[in-house]
């Protein structure tokens, strides 16, 4: 049984407070030591500066180094929303996972995704790849794909810079100036393209992923927004939508079940719920469903209602899931040799959420997201 978490609640009534301008650092095996003051005085006759302290620090390494994450977090945030404090960079800060070049994964992908990732590395970050098939009747969209990395690696002038992407992808501007207004609050950006039949679309998202955190550690299992989503028709940027990704943490694998129901409720077919269900219980069946994360999705002005369950805690591969894919190809009349085109080439990607429901044009889904570490 794992421990309870125990509440926390900082009392400051008798906490002093000095300010400083200067300070001083040492270390040892043991410890790490911060001095603070304030600018002193000079020896009369000398060069000499005397500074005074006024308040010693002393940490253990492991603090430390929490401590020092934190800061140049905080840092960040601040030039970010403040501008340079100019003066030593920062020490880059560490991407989702090591990866080669994002150039060398455009090949064989639809050139207005390959321009969307050569924007993307000209930030200068490492992005992960994730990608998605999604399938609803007689249609597999396999050119699907996100590419996401931390907002705190970026460089101090990557708040106009990723509204620069936004602008030269000509996101509608009501949007831009909502990605401006909430960029501050995420801490995980992902660029997206997906291609259909008819169209091509451009997405945006910012992850809110803070706000998880504060409410497990608060023992909260009231819904939040988890995730803003920004999509348009990259030829035609009127076709737009917002979709609102709401998280609902604590719940069962009971609990998940019974509100996928709700997102398929009035369908032509119990099949994709049943297929869906089959997923997430054999995902169950490797670790408990406090490793799960389940989000549903709705979008302003369509009829969007959606879950999405991210499973990759379960450590599954796409391959374990093969015999279910093919039954959601079935049911979609897919064509099977269609679907094994695409397939074939991610078999041993980490599979990683199911996603399902009605999608903005009213039509019953499932998606099937993979690949990220």
């Amino acid at each position: 049984m794992s421990e309870a978490r125990v509440p926390v609640r900082w009392e400051g009534s008798n906490a002093s407070t000095s300010y400083a301008n200067v300070f001083e650092l040492s270390a040892d095996r043991s410890e790490v030591t911060l001095s603070f003051g304030s600018k002193g005085r000079r020896v009369p006759g000398t060069d000499e500066l005397v500074l005074e302290v006024s308040d010693r620090i002393v940490l253990s390494p492991s603090t430390a180094k929490r401590l020092a994450a934190m800061l140049a977090h905080a840092v960040r945030d601040y030039e970010w929303e403040h501008g340079s404090l100019g003066g030593e960079p920062l020490p880059p800060a560490a991407p989702l996972s090591s990866r080669k070049s994002p150039v060398s994964l455009t090949e064989g992908i639809p050139e207005q995704a390959a321009e969307l990732l050569r924007l993307v590395e000209d930030l200068g970050v490492q992005p992960v790849l994730e990608r998605s098939f999604k399938m609803f009747e007689r249609t597999l969209l396999a050119n699907r794909f996100l590419w996401g990395f931390k907002r705190d690696s970026l460089s101090e002038d990557a708040g106009g810079r990723l509204l620069a992407i936004c602008e030269r992808l000509r996101m509608p501007e009501r949007f831009v100036a909502a990605f401006r207004e909430n960029i501050f609050q995420a801490n995980i950006v992902f660029f997206g393209f997906e291609e259909s039949e008819r169209t091509q679309r451009y997405k945006a998202y910012l992850e809110f992923g803070g706000r998880l955190v504060r409410a497990k550690a608060e023992n909260r299992r009231d819904p939040l927004l988890m995730y803003l989503g920004f999509k348009w028709d990259a030829d035609d940027s009127r076709r737009c939508s917002v979709a609102r990704y709401t998280c609902h943490p604590g719940l069962s694998t009971d609990d998940m079940l019974e509100r996928m129901a709700r997102a398929f409720a009035g369908g032509p077919s119990g099949t994709p719920l049943a297929l869906a269900r089959e997923i997430v219980l054999q995902a169950a069946g490797r670790v408990a469903a406090d490793r799960f994360l389940y989000l549903e999705t709705t979008e302003e002005g369509n009829p969007r209602n959606s879950f999405d369950i991210n499973l990759y805690n379960a450590r599954l591969r796409l391959r374990d899931l093969h015999a279910l894919f093919l039954r959601i190809c079935e049911h979609y009349a897919i064509s099977a040799d269609r679907f094994e085109a695409a397939y074939a080439q991610v078999s041993a990607a980490p599979f990683g959420h199911v996603t399902g429901g009605f999608d903005r044009e009213g039509k019953d889904f499932l998606s099937i997201y993979f690949g990220a570490q």
